[in-house]
Parts: C-alpha cells; sequence; structure tokens
C-alpha cells in the first residue's frame, strides 16, 4: 500500500501508534486467559475482519486505478483466508 500511495503522490507515514479502540482491545484481552483469552481474541479478529471488508469493498467501487483495485482484491483474499483459519480454530476453543 506504501508503494501504491507514493506513487500516487502521498508522502504521509502510517501510524505507529495505537488508537484509543486498540488500546481497550489490547487491555481486555491482556486480563484474559485460557479459553477466556482465545475466544476473546476471535472475537476481536472476527470484528476486525468485518470492519476491513466494509471499508475495503467500498473502496474498490470507487477505485479508478487498477493497481489499487488489485491491491485492494489481494487484501480481501488474505481476509477471506484469516477469516477460514480463525473459524475453524474457533471449533477447537471450549465454550464456543
Amino acid at each position: 500500500m506504501r508503494a501504491l500511495a507514493t506513487g500516487a503522490g502521498n508522502t504521509a507515514s502510517p501510524s505507529e501508534t495505537i488508537d484509543l479502540e486498540q488500546r481497550g482491545i489490547k487491555s481486555r484481552l491482556a486480563a484474559l486467559s485460557g479459553a477466556a483469552f482465545d475466544r476473546g481474541y476471535i472475537d476481536a479478529v472476527r470484528t476486525n475482519d468485518d470492519r476491513g471488508i466494509a471499508i475495503y469493498r467500498a473502496y474498490v467501487r470507487d477505485a479508478k486505478d487498477p493497481a489499487l483495485k488489485s491491491w485492494i482484491d489481494e487484501q480481501l483474499a488474505t481476509i477471506r483466508k484469516r477469516r477460514e483459519r480463525i473459524e475453524a480454530a474457533a471449533q477447537e476453543v471450549p465454550g464456543r
């Protein structure tokens, strides 16, 4: 993404810090252990993936740049693969 953005004239750097919502997730997960942590982590990944999919789908509808569209397609494929793995892992967590 950085290469695409730089090629389009964007010079902004990505944030090196996590936002308030991410800190909250990290704090909640840090307080858990065992299966409770696993369930919390799976829920956090699902939520993140759902948001990512929605954002990328919205962007790809309006994107004019073929390189950007290709990059978004790659990101969506990555999210789908991660989702398959997280759903398989969820089946192994006690209490699900």
